[in-house]
């Protein structure tokens, strides 16, 4: 392929990060519901010590899937540290940023609770993929695009 990537090349490949994206957050589901429910009929954990060990593990599979798995193709092997801290500060935000949206929904404008979470979690979702790959795992400024 010549030096110059094409648009279609991008997008193309950013369909693909997409797709792996979107099993890695099904993957992420199963295992949170699965991981709590595990920890808490099996292993005798009170649901909210259970949960919080199951966020930190998901926290931890998420990023090594992101890293080496969805963002494959545009991630800089060499920034794993800068990478861990931006993903960290990302996950905080952004489930700050759903709790308000959801509240705001629900308490603000009357949106049945239900409704409120797929409207959060599906804007969410695509919100945080660019940001992801933007910012997060993306190549630095001023790298080629291979």
């Amino acid at each position: 392929m010549s030096e110059h990537v094409t648009w279609a090349h991008r997008l193309t490949r950013a369909g693909r990060r997409l797709a792996r994206y979107s099993a890695a957050a099904g993957l992420s589901f199963g295992l949170t519901l699965g991981l709590t429910y595990v920890l808490v009929q099996q292993a005798g954990l009170r649901p909210p010590p259970a949960y919080a060990i199951t966020l930190l593990t998901v926290f931890t599979v998420n990023f090594l899937i992101m890293r080496y798995w969805v963002y494959r193709d545009v991630t800089d092997k060499s920034r794993i540290t800068r990478q861990l801290t931006l993903c960290a500060i990302v996950s905080f935000t952004s489930r700050l940023l759903e709790w308000c949206l959801f509240t705001g929904l629900v308490e603000g404008l009357a949106v049945p609770y239900l409704v409120a979470v797929v409207i959060v979690q599906v804007t969410l979702f695509a919100v945080k993929f660019g940001v992801y790959d933007r910012w997060v795992f993306g190549k630095r400024a001023g790298t080629p695009d291979s």
